[in-house]
């Protein structure tokens, strides 16, 4: 005679499930917040590599001042969320006869073939999504450059 045993199924073990999930869970949200803040951070980077380019475009035209680059900039970033406290700098400047870099407050003084360039700072820990600075740090600058020559 021959005594056959239940067969049984895979051992269920509910709790065992409960406490993976919650080892695993905070490893999985700190990646995923990780890829949503540095996604943010690379969107902002271009964002103000925009800006720089759209001012300097504004700059090079004929008739501009100084206060309306940093306006157009400043306004090209506010349609583009960027709240007017996280700009740290809109620095207009001219490159001289010896090459060097110097403030420009009137771009319409300008000769024509002048190099004129744009530069946009914004501190990233006023844009982050984020509350705390686990994956950037504070303090952050995301800049923007770029360089044109008067129309």
């Amino acid at each position: 005679m021959r005594v056959r045993l239940p067969v049984r199924g895979p051992a269920r073990r509910p709790a065992a499930a409960v406490i993976e999930f919650a080892v695993v869970i905070p490893v999985l949200l700190m990646f995923v917040l990780g890829i949503i803040e540095y996604g943010r951070m690379l969107m902002v980077a271009q964002v103000t590599t925009n800006a720089s380019r759209e001012g300097a475009r504004y700059a090079v035209q004929a008739d501009t001042t100084g206060s309306g680059v940093d306006t157009y900039v400043r306004n090209y970033l506010k349609s583009a969320s960027v709240p007017d406290a996280a700009v740290t700098t809109v620095a207009l400047e001219y490159q001289d006869g010896a090459g060097a870099w110097q403030t420009c407050t009137s771009p319409s003084t300008l000769t024509q073939g002048t190099q004129v360039r744009v530069r946009v700072e914004i501190d990233f820990s006023k844009v982050s999504w984020l509350p705390s600075t686990v994956f950037v740090p504070s303090g952050t600058l995301l800049k923007g450059t770029t360089v044109m020559r008067k129309e």
